[in-house]
């Protein structure tokens, strides 16, 4: 069975991310930058106002030429400043380690030609030839400028110097790209492009469409309980095989988020979205495929063609080294929640399709299996053996189970607001939510966060606050599987599960509040099930395969951009040497 986690997606794009510095804190790194230009001019002897004037009107020459580019999209004068900074100090350092090794007596940076390389690096793949001409032009400008503080004896080798390191810059740029297409096995500047794109723009389209080709067209389905009560509509609960991925704004990254502003748009009640079990193959490709299949949703509601659930029965609880299911009974269409305490995470879907045929011989009109997400695993599993236990486990409290016993249908529903909670990066909303179903005397409290998963530490703590304070007979916590933050997050982790920051005391508080609110609100209730089916296209595993393919070898592609620009400034040197 293939298998792939956020890291493998996004460990990459997002190690090799940044957010730039404050405006206020670049500029003054920049003016600082000249200043140390400033410097190594006048301990060579050759600096005047001229060179200062040169790189500052080279500068003013570069924004303008760059600014209709993929960097100008949003954050530009940042942006901007930050490739400036980096061209810049670069050219200082590899400067003054030169003047080590030669005499150098020039009026100017004689690495700062090298810049173009990465500039090139950043405009060829969106095939702007003339843009690169100006960019290049503007480089040029820099060194033409000072051509009357140099000799007459001398200038002629200052434009061989400037041309042939602009032109071997250029061939580095176009090498670098031909090379990492080979180690790739792709067009690399088409993924080039649509990486620049999503990283500065978040405009995933370009990167979609390569997914296209590796996409598998596939048959999936949303299941959806809407709360009503007095004949009004309270809360819709829904659970979809489409899985939550690849990352940021990629395919379904933000289905979540989208159904919830969709269906709360039309519906105006709150929107809880369960995970099933699905994998990644269930990646939509393309992100406008959410808003279809949103509005989908909205018009089969309309229809009126659903199934009635009036009463439930007794809650079960089954367990067996670590793993367990609870059972909710509800008349006709009832829940399996799933959990581990070794860990739960993306359970497949042949899973729910065994569960679905079970409970149809038994004459239940269908069945909704929830995947807790709430503890992760560790990263070697048998997905295979989970599946066969848990499969186990519902089939025995099944065959077990009679529905002879039966209480009329009791649910509340409570949310917590709290923007606090969208700066902590395991969470996905300013919203949790806990909904409470009461089965005879028994109560059951489910506490949804808006998150990828969670610590066992922190579920454990979860649950024993809400059975402790509430005085509840059962509870879980759940987690949507939102992966709207995963390939946002810089450094070591792909993405962060809930519990696994600082804001552990923000969330359980806001899970106690919500909690409160769900028992205000019990009262009796009766659900209209809904089963939606439709067809779209996902990443499937070719989609995931490359992927794969790509993570594995991107950090071989990211080194050799970084040798490549050592090398674009060593050349410049080189060339002064000879000449």
């Amino acid at each position: 069975m293939y298998e792939i986690s956020e890291e493998r997606i996004s460990k990459y794009y997002s190690k090799y991310l940044f957010k730039s510095p404050k405006t206020r804190i670049l500029v003054t790194v920049y003016i600082l930058g000249l200043t140390l230009y400033s410097t190594i001019l006048y301990l060579r002897g050759t600096f005047t106002p001229l060179p200062l004037i040169a790189i500052i009107a080279n500068n003013g020459l570069l924004y303008f030429v760059l600014r209709k580019t993929v960097i100008a999209k949003m954050n530009y004068t940042r942006r901007f400043l930050v490739l400036l900074t980096y061209a810049l100090y670069l050219s200082l350092i590899m400067d003054a380690l030169a003047s080590f090794i030669i005499n150098i007596n020039v009026p100017y940076l004689i690495t700062y030609i090298s810049s173009t390389f990465i500039i090139f690096i950043l405009l060829i793949p969106e095939n702007k030839v003339l843009t690169i001409l100006n960019a290049s032009l503007a480089m040029v400008m820099y060194y033409l400028l000072l051509l009357p503080l140099i000799n007459d004896a001398r200038r002629y080798s200052s434009f061989v110097f400037i041309f042939s390191s602009l032109v071997a810059c250029l061939f580095l740029a176009g090498l670098y790209y031909s090379i990492s297409g080979k180690v790739l096995g792709v067009n690399s500047r088409l993924l080039a492009k649509s990486f620049l794109d999503l990283w500065f723009a978040h405009d995933p389209r370009i990167l979609e469409n390569i997914l296209q080709k590796y996409g598998v067209t596939k048959n999936l389905w949303v299941k959806l309980y809407a709360i009503v009560k007095d004949n009004k509509l309270k809360g819709i609960f829904l659970s979809t095989l489409i899985h939550s991925g690849p990352f940021r704004n990629v395919g379904s990254s933000k289905y979540i988020s989208m159904f919830r502003e969709i269906l709360e748009k039309k519906l105006s009640v709150p929107v809880i979205i369960f995970h099933t079990t699905t994998t990644h193959t269930n990646d939509l490709v393309f992100s406008s495929d959410v808003a279809k299949i949103g509005s989908k949703i909205v018009d089969e509601i309309s229809k009126q063609n659903y199934i009635k659930i009036s009463s439930i029965g007794p809650f079960t609880v089954s367990s067996l080294d670590g793993y367990g299911v609870l059972y909710v009974p509800l008349e006709k269409s009832p829940m399996f929640i799933l959990f581990n305490d070794k860990g739960i995470d993306d359970l497949p879907e042949t899973l729910s399709k065994e569960v679905e045929n079970y409970v149809h011989k038994l004459g239940l009109k269908d069945v909704l299996v929830i995947e807790a997400h709430n503890s992760m695993p560790p990263k070697r599993r048998t997905l295979e053996n989970e599946v066969k236990v848990y499969g186990r486990l519902i089939r025995e409290i099944l065959h077990n189970y009679r529905y002879h016993l039966m209480y009329p249908l009791e649910l509340g529903l409570g949310e917590a607001r709290d923007s606090r909670l969208l700066k902590c990066p395991d969470v996905c909303s300013d919203r949790i939510y806990a909904i409470a179903i009461k089965a005879g005397k028994e109560i059951l409290m489910l506490a949804v966060v808006d998150g990828n998963n969670a610590l066992n530490a922190f579920r454990k703590k979860v649950i024993s606050a809400l059975k402790t304070s509430l005085k509840v007979s059962h509870a879980e916590l759940l987690t949507t599987d939102n992966h709207e933050k995963t390939g946002l997050i810089t450094g070591k982790h792909a993405y962060v599960p809930v519990g696994a920051s600082s804001c552990n005391d923000i969330i359980l508080s806001n899970i106690m509040k919500a909690g409160r609110r769900a028992l205000a609100d019990l009262g009796k209730c009766e659900i209209r099930y809904y089963r939606i089916n439709f067809t779209s296209k996902t990443l499937g595993d070719p989609g995931l395969a490359f992927f794969e393919k790509i993570s594995s070898k991107i950090q071989s592609v990211v080194h050799l951009l970084f040798l490549f620009n050592i090398i674009a400034y060593v050349i410049p040197i080189i060339f002064l040497i000879f000449l």
